[in-house]
C-alpha cells in the first residue's frame, strides 16, 4: 500500500508546487497518479476480499 501512496503524495506535491513545467512530463506524471490509483484500488479489493 505505501509504494501507491507515496508515489501519489510525491508526484501530487511537484505538480502542485509548479515543480515540473514540461507539459509532457506532466502528463507522464499524471497517467502514473492514475496506474497507481488504480492499483491503490485493487489492493484494497484484495485486502477487502480477504477480510
Amino acid at each position: 500500500l505505501r509504494t501507491p501512496l507515496t508515489t501519489f503524495h510525491l508526484y501530487s506535491d511537484m505538480l502542485a508546487e509548479g515543480m515540473v513545467k514540461d507539459e509532457e512530463k506532466k502528463k507522464g506524471y499524471l497517467t502514473t497518479m492514475r496506474r497507481e490509483a488504480e492499483r491503490l484500488n485493487h489492493l484494497v479489493e484484495n485486502v477487502l476480499s480477504y477480510s
